[in-house]
């Protein structure tokens, strides 16, 4: 007699242990891919919400931050290649329409105004003052 049953539903739905994994992607590769994903919201000139940007990492790396796939250090990457991906399409045509430097510049930072800031943490910081930190200098 076997212990563990399995049902019919559960054995034509579970994958075999030598079964071939998906190909995975590096992180770097899917760092871009989030950034094209998020490049859209810029191109229409949208703010680009956390959940968005969590969604457009979600789906790149195939899982969560919760879950360790990604971290947010990863999504603000994918916002800095979101921007870069938007200047190499439309950098040209606004320094050609730009009459001055000061305008080049407020438009950049319309752009930039449409993304998140940089607040998010995954490590739990450190405190630099911290005793062993303290310990430390006072060897010295």
């Amino acid at each position: 007699m076997n212990i563990v049953s399995t049902t019919p539903a559960v054995a034509r739905t579970a994958a075999p242990l030598d079964a071939p994994t998906p190909a995975s992607i590096t992180n770097a590769q899917a760092i871009h891919q989030a950034g094209t994903l998020v490049l859209p919201f810029l191109e229409h000139g949208k703010p680009v919400t956390t959940a968005a940007l969590r969604t457009a990492m979600t789906t790149s790396f195939g899982g969560s931050d919760a879950q360790g796939s990604w971290v947010w250090k990863d999504a603000y990457e994918a916002l800095e290649t979101a921007q870069v991906l938007f200047l190499r399409r439309f950098g040209p045509p606004i320094l050609s329409r730009s009459t001055t430097p000061r305008a080049t510049l407020a438009m950049m930072k319309r752009i930039a105004e449409l993304l998140p800031t940089h607040t998010r943490r995954s490590e739990i910081p450190v405190s630099r003052y911290d005793a062993a930190h303290i310990d430390d200098h006072l060897a010295l």
